[in-house]
């Protein structure tokens, strides 16, 4: 009986330190994998100078944000230290700005960053339209999407800078979207929206994608080559 026992003892140990190892592997791996992606994060960023300096800033940096001088306000309360401030070094849809900070045991690091979406008209975007062969349009939900975020952006501007900055983007979004086809969501489109709403697989997708998807459904024009017709944000699908 203790004989049994005791087999049955180690068989659960090595159950458990076969897991153990199996856990170790799958988190090693993980690490392999993610630790480019951070590295090409760190690569794509420049510090920004201080005062002092006389070297000048990146060009794609958002400035200061509300959001992000409380956050690193919170780290300083929490005992992090200050590393530095960085900004988007490479020209892209979105600017972007970073703060880093280490624990004192130097164990830690937190990285507190924003984003800020770029005006209107990014090449990559234009050449998409100018290469359609039929008339681009767009659904009222992105329609809807674009604008508030420009209305954000309005009201959460940090200073006069971006307040200035914001307003002239949303005046250039309303130019360009006065431009545009807006697709409206008929009766046709809402009772597919229903249905769509009912499949198990589909619940994971946002809202507004459902509603695009809807509204495209029954629209006979094309969308340009390497935007997405069911979601707003994807830009480069191709």
């Amino acid at each position: 009986m203790l004989h049994t026992a005791l087999m049955a003892l180690i068989a659960i140990l090595v159950i458990m330190i076969g897991l153990l190892t199996i856990l170790f592997i799958f988190l090693f791996c993980l690490t392999v994998v993610i630790a480019p992606l951070e590295k090409r994060y760190l690569r794509d960023l420049l510090p920004l100078p201080d005062e002092n300096q006389e070297c000048a800033a990146p060009r794609f940096d958002p400035g200061p944000h509300p959001y992000m001088d409380a956050v690193n306000e919170l780290a300083g309360q929490m005992g992090f230290e200050f590393q530095g401030l960085f900004a988007r070094a490479t020209k892209g849809i979105v600017s972007s700005r970073a703060a880093l900070w280490l624990s004192r045991e130097r164990d830690v690091a937190v990285v507190v960053g924003i984003a800020e979406a770029g005006a209107s008209g990014h090449p990559a975007v234009v050449a998409r339209v100018q290469t359609a062969t039929e008339p681009v349009a767009t659904t009222i939900v992105t329609r809807i999407e674009i604008l508030r975020g420009r209305f954000d952006f309005v009201l959460k501007a940090a200073n006069a800078e971006q307040l200035q900055r914001a307003q002239s983007w949303l005046e250039q979004s309303e130019r360009d979207l006065a431009k545009i086809r807006i697709v409206a969501i008929d009766r046709a489109a809402a009772a597919d929206f229903e249905d769509l709403r009912q499949h198990k697989k589909l619940r994971k997708i946002g809202r507004a994608d459902l509603l695009i998807a809807a509204s495209r459904e029954h629209e006979t024009l094309r969308w340009p080559p390497g935007i997405c017709a069911t979601s707003s944000r994807c830009l480069d699908c191709a």
